[in-house]
């Protein structure tokens, strides 16, 4: 088939699609709680919208509201589940009483190098390999089509760091509790405040540093403060249910209308770990002009990881069990251990920049297209 006819046959079925669904045409309303520029936004909402009105030719358009102006970080669930919004953008760590089992894969979030990667198999945990997850969705009134990953978090601080002596005795900011962990185990001392306040903090001496992605730099003008990052690569939050929508709304939609959805969210999901990595590019390129020197972990301190990351599991399991009433996490976390490096295997020698399509597609054909439209979510 010459590429002209295939053109003709794309152009046939999307007036196919506009001819099916004018009767039934209708605006979305997708509200984000970060700003218009955050990758959720233009990597995950962005893409994943106009992939589907451009494949339902029309059909289906959305109103994009970001900021906060409809729904907050902690209304969103209840916001989509009551159908103020058809979707939204849900961190699950920040209801781990409603999404105990998402919480748990966010606990692991030391596992795993590649964005990528990790949004894949996040995203084949929580919609084929986690019946709890998919339970606590239904039971919370939503439908997630998938988990997003930020950039690797670095240490980012005042003074070099490389060795175990160099660290033991700083006040670091920890994004989670993982990182408060890991922060205690080396001998540093962990703060908890708001990643807005970052700033403030080490301007004041009351922070040498912050567990952070390299994206930091730039947005919160870390670089002003802080002159060096060592690039450990401490795992990333993936507890990002970054297209999520109301129960209802995917009630309402036709049987064609939920396969265009779930056509385009690999799209939307890797396109948002895309932007966190771009974004990452970025402010390290421009850290240049800033000073910033980038230096790699000493033995001591990737050896003091390694025993950190063999130790914690044991935590883990116990937080899972008594704080997070799972009962049996270990074979959840196994299947999730395994996930992370089938995937990791999967896009080994792939480019963010050269192969993402093909990143894109793998991920669509081994979970997405495995989803029966009719019951999904249901």
């Amino acid at each position: 088939m010459t590429y002209q006819s295939k053109s003709l046959i794309a152009l046939a079925s999307a007036a196919f699609l506009a001819t099916s669904f004018a009767a039934s045409a209708e605006e979305a309303i997708f509200a984000a709680w970060l700003p218009p520029k955050h990758p959720t936004v233009i990597g995950g909402a962005e893409t994943f919208t106009a992939g589907v009105t451009a494949e339902s030719g029309g059909a289906m358009t959305f109103k994009l509201i970001t900021g906060g102006a409809l729904l907050g970080a902690k209304d969103t669930v209840s916001g989509l589940s009551d159908g103020l919004a058809s979707m939204g953008q849900v961190a699950f760590s920040y209801y781990p009483a409603e999404f105990p089992h998402s919480t748990l894969a966010g606990e692991m979030a030391i596992l795993g190098s590649n964005p990528l990667a990790i949004a894949a198999a996040t995203t084949e945990f929580s919609l084929l390999a986690c019946e709890p997850c998919q339970a606590e969705f239904k039971a919370a009134g939503i439908v997630s089509f998938g988990n997003a990953s930020t950039g690797a978090y670095e240490l980012i601080t005042t003074k070099p760091v490389t060795s175990v002596d160099d660290i033991r005795g700083l006040k670091i900011r920890a994004p989670g509790l993982l990182w408060e962990r890991w922060i205690e185990s080396v001998g540093a001392v962990s703060v908890s405040v708001p990643a807005s306040e970052t700033y403030e903090n080490i301007s004041r001496g009351q922070l040498d540093g912050s567990m952070t992605s390299v994206g930091s730099l730039k947005s919160l003008s870390l670089w002003d403060e802080t002159k060096y990052v060592t690039m450990i690569g401490l795992g990333s939050f993936r507890s990002w249910g970054v297209l999520s929508a109301g129960e209802s709304h995917w009630a309402g939609l036709s049987l064609e209308m939920r396969r265009i959805y779930l056509n385009n969210a690999a799209a939307g999901i890797l396109g948002t770990s895309r932007a966190y990595m771009a974004k990452d590019a970025v402010a390290r390129d421009e850290s240049k002009e800033k000073n910033v020197t980038f230096l790699e972990p000493g033995e001591t301190l990737l050896a003091a990881s390694e025993a950190f990351l063999a130790s914690d599991r044991a935590t883990i399991i116990e937080n899972a069990k008594n704080d997070m009433g799972i009962a049996d996490p270990e074979p959840l976390m196994d299947v999730y251990a395994a996930l992370i490096i089938k995937w990791e295997e999967k896009y080994a020698g792939l480019s963010v920049d050269d192969d993402f399509d093909t990143m894109v597609q793998m991920l669509k054909e081994e979970v997405y297209d495995t989803l029966d439209a009719a019951t999904y979510g249901q």
